[in-house]
């Protein structure tokens, strides 16, 4: 009764329930509001705002990128995919099936290589010295990450 039913629902199959749900935080756009109010830009509120914010932060800003893609994280996929309405986990004939090829997941895949192929977002390694000095350098403006991740 202490947990959130979206928690429980993604630990329980069937009627079972299968693991004890832990760290359910929820995803946050952290950005920096002095370099969106230096290009003109408002914080999105939907994906079809972030990609039009990133075309302002491009074109404002040539080298800047609104955020990264981290390719060698796939909770960062994940989260975006559950967000979209993915079920990655289920069973089928009593038994578990794994499938991540669902129309959610497809959707929120193009969303992602669209913005890659445009140059719209970077695609530096999660946490690497590339990427943590873009933040300080402001040539990445905002971060994709858990509401843990304040003061990354």
């Amino acid at each position: 009764k202490k947990f959130l039913p979206q928690t429980i629902e993604l630990t329980t199959m069937g009627d079972r329930n299968w693991a004890v749900p832990s760290d359910a935080a929820p995803q946050i756009f952290y950005y920096r509001k002095d370099l969106f109010a230096k290009y003109g830009v408002e914080p999105p509120k939907t994906w079809a705002d972030f990609r039009t914010a990133a075309r302002q932060v491009e074109k404002a800003a040539p080298k800047a990128r609104i955020a990264t893609f981290f390719a060698d994280d796939a909770s960062f996929f994940q989260t975006m995919a559950w967000q979209a309405g993915a079920q990655w986990f289920s069973t089928e004939g009593g038994s578990w099936k794994v499938d991540t090829s669902d129309p959610a997941t497809k959707k929120v895949a193009t969303y992602w290589q669209g913005m890659i192929k445009d140059g719209l977002v970077s695609t530096a390694p999660s946490y690497s010295p590339e990427w943590t000095s873009s933040l300080k350098a402001g040539t990445t403006l905002g971060y994709l990450g858990a509401s843990w991740s304040a003061g990354t």
